[in-house]
Order: C-alpha cells, then sequence, then structure tokens
C-alpha cells in the first residue's frame, strides 16, 4: 500500500474523531493492525476497505482517493447576483457565498460585497461607504458618496446660475419687449438646465428632466411663438409627450448599470 493511502487513512480517522482504537474496536482488528495502514506497511483487506468506506460515508473510489470528496454545497447551490450602481448607491439582489482553499472569502447579499482574507484583513462595501479592517486588526472607513457630492455641486452651481440668468432675461423681455405674458416659459429653465449638466457631465441620459423639456418647448410654441404668426396648435402638438416612454426606454436599454455575476457556489 502506497503511503499516500495511509496518509488518507489517517486523515479521514482524524477527520472523523476516531482514535485507532476505536475504528480498530469498529473494524474488529488491533491497533497495531490500523496503525501500519496508515504509516504504509501494510494494507486492509477488501472486506475492511469496504467497512472502512462505510464507517466514513463515502464511496470505495473515494476512500481509494479514485474520486475526489464530493465537498458539501450550500442551499444556494447557484450564484445569481445582480450588481447595480445608480449615482453612487449599490444594489444587490441575491446571494452568494464563495471561499476558497486558501480561506479567502467572498460574501454577498442586499448588505452589499465583504471580503475576507485568510490573513483576518476584512473589506466591506455598502451604501454607508467602505470599512476596511486591517491585518493588525485597525479599521479604516471611507464615504462611497462621490456622485454624490459631485452631483450636489454641480446642481447647486448650474442652479443658482440657471436662476439668475432666467430671473434677468424675464425681466428684459418683460420690460423691453413687453412680453411678460410670454416669457414666463423660461422659468422651467430652472429645474430643466441643472439635469442637462448632471446627464452631460455624469454621461446619464435618465438624469436629464426630459418631461419638463417637453413642457417647455410645448410652451414656448404654443403660448410664445406660433401665436405671433397667427396660429393657434395646442394640438396636435400635444402628440409630442408620447415620446417620453419611448426617451427613458432607450436611455435604459443603451446604458445597462447591472453587473451579473453567475456560477457554480462552492464552499
Amino acid at each position: 500500500m502506497t503511503i499516500e493511502l495511509g496518509n488518507r487513512l489517517a486523515e479521514l480517522r482524524k477527520k472523523h474523531g476516531l482514535s485507532q482504537e476505536e475504528l480498530a474496536d469498529q473494524l474488529g482488528v488491533s491497533r497495531q493492525a490500523v496503525s501500519k495502514w496508515e504509516r504504509g506497511e501494510a494494507s486492509p483487506d477488501t472486506d475492511n476497505l469496504i467497512e472502512l468506506a462505510r464507517i466514513y460515508g463515502i464511496s470505495l473510489d473515494e476512500l481509494l482517493g479514485l474520486k475526489k470528496e464530493e465537498e458539501e454545497k450550500p442551499e444556494n447551490d447557484n450564484i445569481n447576483v445582480h450588481i447595480s450602481s445608480n449615482e453612487g448607491d449599490i444594489h444587490v439582489s441575491g446571494k452568494a457565498h464563495i471561499k476558497d482553499e486558501d480561506g479567502n472569502e467572498v460574501h454577498i447579499d442586499s448588505d452589499g460585497i465583504h471580503i475576507v482574507d485568510e490573513d483576518g484583513s476584512e473589506v466591506h462595501v455598502t451604501n454607508k461607504g467602505v470599512q476596511i479592517k486591517d491585518e493588525d486588526g485597525e479599521h479604516h472607513y471611507a464615504k462611497v458618496s462621490v456622485l454624490h457630492d459631485k452631483r450636489h455641486r454641480i446642481n447647486a452651481i448650474v442652479s443658482l446660475l440657471t436662476t439668475f440668468g432666467v430671473v434677468i432675461a424675464y425681466i428684459l423681455l418683460g420690460s423691453l419687449a413687453g412680453l411678460w405674458g410670454q416669457a414666463w416659459t423660461l422659468f422651467l429653465l430652472i429645474p430643466l438646465v441643472p439635469t442637462l449638466a448632471e446627464a452631460i457631465i455624469l454621461k446619464n441620459a435618465n438624469i436629464f428632466a426630459y418631461p419638463i423639456f417637453l413642457a417647455f418647448i410645448y410652451l414656448t410654441l404654443c403660448v410664445w411663438i406660433l401665436p405671433s404668426f397667427g396660429l393657434t396648435m395646442w394640438h396636435p402638438l400635444w402628440v409630442m409627450f408620447l415620446t417620453i416612454p419611448i426617451y427613458y426606454g432607450v436611455c435604459n436599454f443603451i446604458k445597462p448599470k447591472t453587473v451579473v455575476v453567475a456560477g457554480n457556489n462552492q464552499d
């Protein structure tokens, strides 16, 4: 018998919490016989091999090392995780727990992503931020709010400039051209322009307030421009609002924001 098989028999015995004496009693052999098997000095006969496989709950092939033991699988055998990012937020649907042979673990659930290294260091990524525990046990924190802060600064600056610009333009058009009754449509630019700036800078067309844009165009045409030509076209210009679901459907199609992780989960 090879020393590899002897080592395997010793590992299986220890794994099941048996001493050489206890195993010998179950097999009806001496402790010295079990010791010789594990040192590779002798081989158990066929009957003893079959009995060993029965005691350990494995097949004879697995006992002899011809087939790897089937690892215990968790209830969720398949990983099916969806991770999406929405302007700084982390959204996870599904669960996964992966552990490699070195003891490194990655756990994904609705709270976020959690990584535990074999040296004891940890990284936790959630909506509240990033928490890092190094191998010395010290904790470090970082906020995941870069996009939120960026959006806030963009919105504040552009909103302020747009508000001043619209108010000044309205006063000038009203006082100089007498367009007090028409130029009010300019106030729709105050919520509209910041979303346009954000959409361009963050490269996300979903941010753009497309319905407000349509309302601005519709009212400007019907209240301001067309009446100057003697035209009234409240109908059929309203049909432009039917493009709203088309716009957002196209935006969601061309800019996927979900990462899918799929495969077999092995613990």
